[in-house]
C-alpha cells in the first residue's frame, strides 16, 4: 500500500541517500580503475610470458571467487593498519607512520588488489584468442612495436579490457565488508548503510528502503 512505500520515497528525498549513492559509485569507479592498471599488464604477462610458477600465478586469478573479502581486508588491517607492519617498518627506520587505511584511498587500495585478478583473467582470455597473424602481418609492413600494439592489438582485445573493468566495478559498488572494515560509518556505502540503518540503529524502515534501491540497482 501507499503506506508500505512511505519508506522508500522518502529515501529518495533524503541527500543522506544520494551522497551515499554518490560515494559508492565514486570509489567503485577508482577501484575499477585501479583494477585495471594492476591487472592489465598481469593479463598481458600471463597471455605473452613462459616463467616458472605461472600456473600458481593463474590459480591467483580465481581469488575474488574463491577467497573472503573479509580476508582481504583482515590482511590490509595487518599490513597498512597504524600498528601494521608497514608502519612498524617505518617507524623503526624514520620515526613516522603513514595513513592508509580509514580512508577512500585505503578502500581503492584493496577493492583494488581483490579485484584486479577478475581483469587479469578477462584480458588474458582475450588475447590468448587473438590470431598471430594480425600482428605478423602488421610487422611484415613495418609496423612499429606501439603502431601494432595500438592498431592491431588493443581493438581486438578491448572487449576483454571492458568486461574485466565492469565487473571489478559491480563487485566494488557492492562491496559491504572491505568498505565496512576499512572505512567505516565516515566513508560508508549503501550497502555499509544498509548493515548501520538495521543492526546498529535499529531502524528497519530506512534499512529496508535502502536494500530495495540496492536491489534494483543490482
Amino acid at each position: 500500500g501507499e503506506g508500505d512505500a512511505a519508506p522508500a520515497l522518502a529515501t529518495l528525498r533524503d541527500p543522506y541517500f544520494w551522497q551515499l549513492l554518490r560515494f559508492t559509485t565514486v570509489q567503485a569507479l577508482y577501484s575499477a580503475v585501479g583494477s585495471l592498471i594492476i591487472g592489465f599488464p598481469l593479463g598481458y604477462i600471463l597471455a605473452n610470458r613462459t616463467f616458472p610458477g605461472k600456473q600458481l600465478v593463474q590459480a591467483t586469478t580465481l581469488v575474488p571467487f574463491v577467497f573472503p573479502s573479509v580476508a582481504v581486508a583482515l590482511g590490509f588491517l595487518v599490513f597498512f593498519g597504524h600498528n601494521g607492519w608497514l608502519n612498524r617498518v617505518l617507524f623503526a627506520l624514520f620515526g613516522l607512520r603513514v595513513q592508509i587505511l580509514y580512508s577512500l584511498w585505503g578502500i581503492v587500495l584493496a577493492h583494488s588488489f581483490y579485484n584486479a585478478p577478475v581483469v587479469a583473467r578477462t584480458v588474458h582470455a582475450a588475447w590468448s584468442r587473438l590470431d598471430p597473424a594480425y600482428e605478423e602481418a602488421a610487422r611484415s609492413l613495418g609496423a612499429p612495436l606501439c603502431t601494432r600494439f595500438r592498431t592491431v592489438t588493443l581493438p581486438l582485445i578491448v572487449p576483454g579490457i571492458v568486461t574485466g573493468t565492469l565487473l571489478a566495478f559491480i563487485f566494488s559498488f557492492f562491496s559491504f565488508s572491505i568498505v565496512l572494515a576499512l572505512g567505516g560509518s565516515r566513508f560508508a556505502t549503501v550497502e555499509v548503510a544498509i548493515y548501520t540503518q538495521v543492526r546498529v540503529l535499529l531502524d528497519y524502515a530506512t534499512g529496508s528502503a535502502l536494500a530495495m534501491w540496492q536491489t534494483v540497482s543490482s
